[in-house]
């Protein structure tokens, strides 16, 4: 007889404890491999609800929203940036193949795993990992779970390879900007020699310019 499973009356009932109390209860069934998968079932599912109360565990999509909810309160309050929750969300969108048909606690090194076999790339994948680590750290705060797995994952074996930059040439930049000087040819011109980023240079305004310097 399987481990934690006796007969009574020809029929298979469970025995296992849970946070020190026994449980028993009937498995309904004769057969010894429909009442393992039984057993398994109903105490992964006290086990839950010892752990979690009543309601079980939070899923992934349930946790989802509520990161959603909180992040837009965080960029009314100005303690994140708008851009940033888009960034994540588009992350996590890509991962709902991944992460959808779990519970937040049984997130865990697997999604690697999982997007690997979509053939993305490791770069992507730390993008990934950052997003989830920002609903997972909400899921510790309500108290859904107790540890971050996308945060303990070690980032170093998913080393990013780029290829050389390769820089243009003086010819190059002539052509591309053209002989007219246009508002565009003088952001590149700009950017080349502060390594501002495009959106910094649009957005610079004369009070923020030493034109003394």
């Amino acid at each position: 007889m399987p481990k934690n499973i006796y007969e009574r009356g020809g029929i298979l009932w469970a025995r296992f404890e849970v946070n020190g109390g026994e449980d028993r209860e009937s498995l309904r069934t004769r057969s010894e491999k429909v009442a393992e998968k039984r057993l398994k079932a109903r105490r992964e599912e006290i086990e839950n609800q010892a752990h979690y109360g009543i309601a079980g565990p939070m899923n992934w999509v349930q946790a989802f929203v509520s990161w959603t909810e909180a992040m837009e309160a965080d960029v009314r309050a100005k303690a994140i940036s708008p851009k940033t929750v888009l960034r994540y969300t588009v992350s996590l969108n890509e991962c709902r193949q991944c992460l959808d048909p779990f519970e937040v606690h049984q997130i865990d090194a697997e999604l690697v795993k999982g997007r690997k076999a979509q053939h993305v790339t490791n770069a992507t994948i730390r993008r990934d990992l950052t997003a989830i680590s920002s609903v997972l750290d909400h899921a510790i705060e309500e108290g859904w779970v107790d540890e971050n797995a996308a945060r303990a994952y070690p980032r170093k074996r998913l080393q990013e390879r780029r290829d050389p930059i390769e820089l243009p040439t003086q010819s190059d930049i002539d052509l591309t900007i053209g002989r007219q000087r246009t508002r565009f040819g003088d952001v590149m011109l700009l950017a080349r020699e502060t390594g501002m980023r495009e959106e910094e240079i649009a957005g610079l305004e004369h009070t923020m310019l030493d034109l003394a310097n």
